[in-house]
């Protein structure tokens, strides 16, 4: 049974366009997810303002201990840990930063992330198949021997119906090349000495020009395929530096936003105790 490779083409670009589009889905939420999470915190911001008379209350019956907010714990807790700032580990793995200052946005950039380089890998892995596809069509088509070949060798499969000095073969191109760039039959020969394909080993000769035009879309599908590759290395740098950028706006909104800080403090000389309360910006 022969295949029809036309058909398949027309099938890879396809599942080729779906994929690509689930990237730029996935990317879209992504983002989604941040400024949901963005909101979900103004919104525990109004609630935590809407129940400080409760707070204020509870604290008087405290004893004298200041309470501590949970910006204030996160903030111990990077003094202790050696205070690696959030902005680098968003640097070193997307969403660390936004996760180690309890924000889901986090999620998003790590699930990004994820997807980025498993699609990497996969087009990565899409080159090399459609190069063994390419090659072993090849050999059963345009009568290559078997063994290793450099790239221009393979390009030059593409472009020319045979090795040798009839019509559409890469010899005769090389043979009117000479005679263009050469008034000398000298230097005309030296030329196609120089250049032409002698040795055997390297002889090929397609059945049709269909059959090239086949191996020709095999190989672009190849570069098709490095080329995303290539182009998802980019988004895996624009993610990393969109997340530090957000690790970056998330810190800078703790620091700038109200804290609120109650406690209790006993006067001794008047024997009353006192309730302290600061508002740092």
């Amino acid at each position: 049974m022969k295949l029809n490779f036309r058909n398949i083409v027309i099938i890879y670009s396809v599942n080729r366009g779906v994929l690509t589009s689930t990237i730029l889905l996935l990317w879209f939420f992504s983002f989604t997810v941040v400024l949901g999470a963005q909101v979900e915190n103004d919104l525990d911001k109004m609630k935590l303002l809407s129940d400080m008379p409760e707070k204020i209350e509870e604290t008087l019956r405290l004893p004298e201990t200041p309470i501590e907010t949970e910006d204030e714990v996160h903030d111990l807790r990077e003094r202790r840990s050696g205070g690696f700032p959030g902005f680098l580990k968003s640097a070193l793995i997307p969403g660390w930063g936004e996760l180690s200052m309890s924000n889901k946005s986090g999620y998003a950039f790590l699930a990004m992330e994820l997807l980025l380089w498993s699609s990497h890998f996969f087009f990565l892995s899409e080159v090399k198949l459609r190069e063994e596809e390419a090659y072993i069509y090849a050999l059963q088509n345009a009568g290559i021997n078997p063994g290793n070949r450099d790239e221009e060798y393979l390009v030059l499969l593409g472009k020319y119906n045979s090795s040798g000095f009839e019509p559409g073969g890469y010899n005769e191109m090389v043979y009117r090349r000479a005679k263009s760039l050469f008034s000398d039959p000298y230097e005309q020969d030296q030329y196609i000495a120089e250049n032409a394909i002698s040795e055997e080993s390297l002889f090929w000769n397609w059945e049709s020009r269909e059959h090239r035009r086949d191996y020709s879309i095999m190989r672009k599908n190849a570069d098709h395929n490095r080329d995303y590759a290539k182009a998802v290395v980019g988004a895996i740098v624009a993610n990393h530096l969109i997340s530090m950028i957000n690790s970056v706006r998330i810190g800078v909104t703790r620091r700038r936003a109200e804290r609120v800080n109650f406690g209790v403090k006993f006067d001794r000389e008047r024997e009353t105790p006192l309730l302290q309360t600061e508002i740092s910006f």
